[in-house]
């Protein structure tokens, strides 16, 4: 958890390479931690990273499988089968 506030720090703080960096190190100690996917998922749409963003949003998905905010960045993520069931 404290690498996901860091990430978010981070990015408030105008750094995002950093916050990716956060994010992406908070999933390899917790992988079942499903707002670091979320986080960087997020990050990585809005850097135009849509397959990217689509597969980590997926990973985001198996944990917190009908969170709103997650559903509706992967079908921004526009990558077919993300909401496949």
């Amino acid at each position: 958890m404290i690498l996901n506030r860091l990430g978010r720090t981070f990015l408030a703080l105008g750094r995002p390479g950093d916050a990716e960096a956060s994010w992406r190190e908070g999933i390899h100690y917790n992988p079942n931690y499903a707002d670091n996917f979320k986080q960087l998922g997020l990050r990585l749409l809005a850097d135009g990273r849509h397959d990217d963003a689509a597969d980590t949003l997926r990973e985001a998905l198996a944990i917190i499988p009908f969170d709103p905010s997650v559903r509706d960045a992967a079908r921004r993520a526009g990558k077919p089968g993300v909401l496949a069931p």
